[in-house]
């Protein structure tokens, strides 16, 4: 096997780790929406009608909340089954 093609073995081995990191990185964020999304749409038609309009209340901390909340233990549980899997090799 010749230098170029180590090197480009190692270039595509790169930008498969990279290409995988950012499909993990996204499904983390997918799945994170979800609750935040269910808080949105049950929180901000209630906000409307008890104020008469748009405002920035209470109600947007507890959707951020809620996707940071998820995205922290979707995450840990990942990086906990990756650590896992890491050492068992």
């Amino acid at each position: 096997m010749t230098r170029v093609e180590i090197q480009r073995r190692k270039r595509q081995a790169r930008r498969n780790l990279i290409i995988a990191w950012t499909v993990l990185l996204a499904a983390e964020l997918a799945i994170s929406a979800i609750p935040a999304a269910l808080a949105a749409a049950v929180l901000l038609p209630m906000a409307l009608a008890r104020r008469g309009g748009w405002a920035f209340g209470a109600e947007w901390l507890i959707i951020a909340a809620a996707f940071c909340l998820t995205f922290y233990a979707v995450h840990n549980t990942v990086c906990d089954k990756l650590t896992e899997e890491g050492k068992a090799r």
